[in-house]
């Protein structure tokens, strides 16, 4: 609820959901869940864009025939033909690279569909067990894949000292 005495606009609305109170990491999680959502699909647009002008390249690909006509110009045609290509490569590179960044936002996504997971569990009396064992067995795992972190980086810079 707003106060009366504040301006009832969006802003104030947002702040006082968000930022005014003590569950700030639960706040904070379900924006970056919003924010991951939106800047998703403006990426998955722009991949859609990019499969389009690609689509439109390869209907306009035509290859030159390999009769030759002897008039000076077939360096030129498949010159014209191997820009094209390079120009639909690069379509399809920046293509991937969204789809690339797509796929970097959808782990940030199901990251925090687990930690809200958690936040929900923690509101339910019978599964705030399963939780905590959770978390637990989360700290267990975090030691114990540094301890094995160490001991292969160990092992590989004494085989690189003793094998050269």
């Amino acid at each position: 609820m707003l106060p009366n005495n504040s301006n009832k606009t969006i802003s104030n609305a947002l702040y006082i959901v968000y930022f005014s109170h003590e569950d700030w990491f639960g706040s904070w999680l379900d924006l970056s869940y919003i924010f991951c959502g939106i800047f998703q699909c403006i990426e998955w647009i722009l991949f859609v864009q990019n499969l389009k002008v690609v689509e439109k390249h390869l209907q306009g690909l035509h290859r030159p025939s390999g009769v030759v006509a002897y008039d000076d110009n077939d360096a030129d045609v498949w010159s014209d033909y191997h820009h094209e290509i390079a120009d639909i490569e690069l379509e399809v590179g920046r293509a991937i690279e969204n789809m690339d960044f797509v796929r970097t936002l959808s782990v940030f996504v199901v990251f925090s569909i687990i930690f809200q997971m958690f936040k929900v569990w923690e509101g339910i009396p019978s599964l705030q067990g399963v939780s905590d064992t959770i978390v637990i067995a989360g700290k267990g795992l975090a030691s114990f894949s540094i301890v094995v972190v160490c001991l292969v980086t160990l092992f590989a810079g004494s085989a690189m000292v003793a094998f050269g």
